[in-house]
């Protein structure tokens, strides 16, 4: 394996990582939503409220 090698394989490991984190992101951003509108909130009331 070749310096040229690995660094293919980290970089394809890091842009698995971003794309694992950008999916947890999301569902935690709706999950947040769902809360909120279970407690009759909306999403922008949130910045009203802290």
């Amino acid at each position: 394996m070749t310096a040229a090698d690995v660094f293919i394989f980290w970089d394809a490991i890091a842009a698995t990582i971003k794309e694992v984190l950008g999916r947890f992101r999301s569902v935690t951003e709706v999950t947040n939503e769902v809360t909120l509108k279970n407690k009759g909130l909306e999403p922008k009331d949130l910045a009203s409220t802290s």
